[in-house]
């Protein structure tokens, strides 16, 4: 019988692990784009203390769906930014984006989710969407995401729905896992 398991390069989590994207980043070479949800780029960065752009990290704002129209846009500012590795910070269509378009132009991506409700950090596939945010298709990446960073400061001060959704979601797949190996 023939297993196969994939994961993440690394997988980072615990307090204040968050202080540690700036040096992951170098790993992968001098220049970063994160690619931040509203609450992110409003609430989250501002209390990192960061210069962002000292440290080689543009940060660009996502611009609401994981949908062609998006990653597009991404793309090119990825190629014009001569972008060595991708942040993809935020929920679950953020993530997808950046895992998207790291696939599409064969750079790293770090994936840092802001909230548990969302399976979209370790995995190697990505679900777009239309425009206006109706299920378009699932897309499957050459690789899993290079880093997944969870800082437990950021999950456990996300909404409380978000955190309960995620424990929900752990226990089903726990159902499902458990069903597929009997």
């Amino acid at each position: 019988m023939k297993t196969k398991a994939v994961f993440p390069g690394k997988f980072i989590q615990g307090e204040g692990v968050i202080n540690e994207l700036t040096e992951l980043c170098k790993l992968f070479g001098k220049n970063a784009l994160l690619l931040a949800s509203p609450s992110v780029k409003n609430k989250i960065l501002p209390s990192f203390g960061t210069d962002f752009e000292k440290e080689g990290i543009t940060v660009e704002l996502f611009g609401g769906e994981c949908c062609e129209d998006e990653l597009n846009r991404l793309t090119r500012l990825i190629s014009q930014h001569k972008t060595d590795v991708i942040i993809g910070m935020g929920g679950g269509k953020t993530i997808d984006t950046a895992k998207i378009a790291a696939d599409r132009l064969g750079i790293a991506v770090i994936v840092v989710p802001t909230i548990a409700s969302t399976d979209a950090p370790c995995s190697g596939c990505a679900v777009t969407y239309t425009p206006g945010g109706a299920f378009e298709t699932v897309q499957y990446q050459k690789m899993n995401p290079a880093v997944v960073l969870v800082d437990t400061n950021i999950i456990t001060n996300a909404p409380t729905r978000f955190l309960v959704s995620g424990m929900g979601d752990a226990l089903a797949t726990w159902f499902e896992a458990r069903s597929c190996s009997r």
